[in-house]
């Protein structure tokens, strides 16, 4: 049986819905159970897609291509790609057409100019783009406020409510009548974004640590019982009377997404559904401010390698010098060459009262879909439509359970662990459309800018209030 663990790890996706109360913590919509199809036909029955004959036509994709993971262009390479290109040539035999790419560095410093070229296009109307797919991060804002792209809802051959899409974040992005963008199932960079932790099983072993999967299991794996871990782990190795870089970390973390993960793994929210329904700011919760103090303090310690680049963490948890550290699904596949043995657990709770565990997932670092006005709307929201319905077919099956459980996990027991953070995948209204508050600038950052920069978060969240309140306005008002 095919095993689609995306449908809860979508449709757990809790941004807006439940109760919010005012420390900005919310009550979680309870997950459906999984979705089983026996078979691919048996599937194909029950959601049947749109059919049509584009008579050979070519469709036109403009993408980032140190991102945008859809152009393949031939079989025979890793498990991933070979599955991506199967989709691809699928979508292409339905509806009688062929993909053609146009690809261009796009993200961080080359985002302007990959975004001015796909303006161009667009306001010379020279047919030479039918769907663009770029940096999430930049792209979901640009989406709202450009003009450039067409309102999906008004596209009859999207269907939202289904569930190879992701139900809450669509959600999240479509406030109003409007939804300018796409994510999910389309192709797995959305996938490698998600936030877990490692540990070294040996490192754990020695230091008589118990065992990590059971305190998962039995929900006592929380930030005060990581914390007490993670202390344990640091040892002076090199015998100079205090840890260094030459010596052993308790906990390894990067800077920035994975400091935004401990927002989503505690349930902190920053927005609330208004009388309207619309997004509201909600005030500075007691919770993110215990947070800040809390992991402001921890990373401070010498058990703890806080570092600028991520590379730097994997480095020493490869070379066995690290017992807990956070990572990437993506990251994961550097870790497929280490000698010694890990496992994988997700964030810790914040506390035993906490209801289940949640996940992050930096949707930003993802490829984000939109059809410009010029396009042929029905034959773009058609494709894109196609891409995540066999996405979510076929290519999510070969990613957890082949990439992920086949080769980058040792034991069942991780196995298991994935199913627990796939199934819980937070988000954030904030997070969505971050851009939009400036770079770094979201509600959602503030944890990360106000540890990294030793700033006060309290006084930081009191000086940018009103921006963040003018900007939620200002996002609203184009998605109505």
């Amino acid at each position: 049986m095919k095993k689609h663990a995306s449908l809860l790890f979508f449709l757990a996706l809790a941004l807006l819905a439940g109760c919010n109360d005012a420390a900005g913590t919310t009550t979680e919509t309870n997950a459906p159970d999984n979705d089983v199809v026996d078979t691919t036909a048996a599937f194909e029955e029950a959601y049947a897609l749109p059919e049509a004959d584009f008579g050979g036509r070519e469709i036109k994709f403009y993408v980032a291509e140190d991102l945008c993971l859809l152009p393949v262009y031939e079989e025979g390479g890793s498990v991933l790609d070979d599955a991506i290109y199967l989709r691809n040539r699928k979508v292409e035999e339905k509806y009688n057409c062929k993909f053609v790419f146009t690809e261009a560095p796009g993200i961080v410093e080359t985002w302007d100019p990959w975004i001015q070229t796909c303006e161009a296009s667009i306001l010379a109307d020279d047919n030479a783009i039918d769907i663009a797919g770029g940096y999430g991060y930049r792209l979901t804002g640009t989406s709202v406020t450009s003009g450039l792209f067409q309102n999906m809802n008004d596209l009859e051959a999207f269907d939202f409510s289904q569930q190879w899409w992701p139900q809450h974040l669509m959600e999240a992005a479509n406030i109003g009548n409007k939804l300018f963008f796409c994510q999910g199932h389309l192709e797995p960079s959305f996938y490698h974004q998600i936030y877990v932790m490692v540990f070294d099983k040996k490192m754990c072993e020695n230091l008589k640590i118990e065992n990590l999967y059971d305190l998962v299991n039995d929900g006592k794996w929380t930030y005060s019982k990581f914390r007490e871990i993670a202390l344990l782990g640091a040892q002076d190795l090199n015998g100079n009377a205090t840890i260094d870089e030459e010596d052993q970390y308790g906990f390894a973390i990067g800077r920035n997404m994975a400091v935004d993960a401990f927002n989503d793994a505690f349930n902190i929210k920053f927005v609330k559904p208004g009388a309207d329904g619309m997004p509201e700011l909600l005030p500075l919760s007691e919770k993110l401010s215990e947070v800040y103090y809390e992991l402001n303090d921890f990373f401070a310690s010498a058990a703890v390698q806080y570092n600028e680049r991520d590379k730097i963490s994997y480095d020493t948890f490869r070379e066995s010098r690290t017992m807990l550290m956070a990572a990437t699904l993506h990251g994961l596949g550097d870790l497929r060459s280490v000698d010694h043995d890990f496992g994988i657990i997700p964030y810790p709770k914040w506390n035993e009262d906490q209801d289940d565990y949640y996940t992050y997932c930096a949707l930003g670092n993802s490829t984000a879909y939109c059809i410009p006005v010029t396009a042929d709307g029905d034959v773009a929201a058609t494709i894109l439509e196609a891409l995540a319905y066999y996405g979510y077919q076929d290519i999510l099956p070969e990613y957890y359970e082949r990439v992920l459980k086949g080769q980058s996990t040792r034991d069942n027991e991780s196995e298991a662990m994935l199913d627990i953070i796939f199934n819980n995948v937070n988000f954030d209204f904030t997070q969505v459309y971050s851009f939009a508050f400036g770079d770094e600038r979201a509600p959602s950052m503030l944890l990360r800018v106000a540890i990294r920069n030793e700033n006060d978060i309290s006084s930081m969240f009191e000086s940018d209030k009103r921006g963040f309140e003018d900007i939620i306005e200002q996002l609203i008002q184009n998605l109505k």
